[in-house]
């Protein structure tokens, strides 16, 4: 289950004359649920298993505020919001404990010759505007431009952003067996991966007489990876029963070769954040308040737990 997203919110407002207030509104809200489930019985048989939920979805803005002569009041106020669930379900998950009291008969069973891949990738990417290789950023770059000249009561811009991210690989009441990538290391890999991107740049440039000028800037992003591996789950990386056995050879006379296939288990949760807010405060003449608020804060947590 793949899906991607693209969202994007332009805005334009400007003035001349005499105007008492001018104030552009523009929001973003996206919830996404993506999921994978198989289901509580039955046998998978298959050269190579991929399971894979992933959600891609990129988002940006951008807003420009101009106002001139006697204005009393102009600015822009954004707001992004991402809720997004990225789910693996392998196996009876429901906490069912009878399960465990019986043979692997009432199990989800998956054999692989090669290797099984199960993963859950979750990604929100908010970029500058026209980001080169290098990663400057340059005039085109403002998310929310707000400009004014002469009598002005006041220019403002508010942008809050909120991503938030659940990342899930659940599995419980199912037998893998499964030998050596084409690599020939990974036999069985479950990764559970949150990537986030969020950048803002937000101009503010104002002459004459200002009451006042300011940029208010919350960058929030959360992110839960975690995988759930429950007691009914058995791995098997590579010739597992075969290794245990103990070898009968016939008379020494003849060649007696045991060949058995290898692979290793790897299981992790990772998150990867990459945030960035940067505010531009340029006045000339008289201003009464000139500030910059910046909060950018990251809650992020990769649990891998075993039952």
């Amino acid at each position: 289950s793949d899906y991607k997203y693209n969202y994007y919110a332009k805005a334009e407002a400007g003035s001349g004359g005499v105007i008492a207030e001018e104030v552009i509104v523009s929001h973003i809200n996206a919830y996404n649920d993506t999921t994978v489930t198989i289901g509580k019985q039955g046998t998978i048989t298959a050269n190579k298993l991929n399971v894979l939920a992933k959600h891609d979805d990129s988002v940006n803005y951008e807003i420009l505020s101009a106002g001139a002569a006697g204005v009393s009041g102009f600015g822009s106020n954004f707001s992004l919001t991402v809720d997004s669930d990225v789910a693996v379900n392998i196996g009876d998950i429901s906490g069912n404990t009878s399960v465990l009291n019986t043979d692997d008969s009432n199990k989800i069973k998956i054999n692989t010759t090669e290797d099984t891949s199960i993963k859950a990738e979750n990604s929100t990417t908010k970029d500058w505007l026209s980001a080169t290789n290098d990663g400057d950023v340059g005039e085109a770059d403002y998310n929310a431009l707000s400009a004014g000249a002469s009598l002005a009561g006041g220019t403002g811009i508010v942008n809050e952003t909120n991503i938030t991210h659940t990342t899930d690989i659940n599995l419980d009441n199912a037998v893998i067996k499964a030998n050596k990538d084409a690599s020939g290391k990974n036999a069985i890999v479950v990764d559970a991966y949150s990537n986030v991107k969020s950048k803002d740049y937000q101009y503010i440039g104002t002459g004459a007489v200002i009451e006042a000028a300011e940029i208010n800037d919350d960058n929030n992003v959360i992110a839960n990876t975690n995988v759930n591996v429950g007691a009914g789950v058995k791995l098997y990386a590579g010739s597992t029963e075969l290794a245990k056995q103990t070898p009968t050879f016939a008379p020494v006379s003849q060649n007696n070769t045991v060949t058995i296939a290898g692979g290793d288990i790897a299981i992790g949760a990772r998150n990867d954040a990459d945030m960035y807010s940067k505010a531009y405060v340029n006045t000339w003449g008289g201003v009464g308040v000139v500030g910059a608020t910046n909060d950018v804060i990251y809650d992020g947590s990769a649990n891998v737990n075993f039952d």
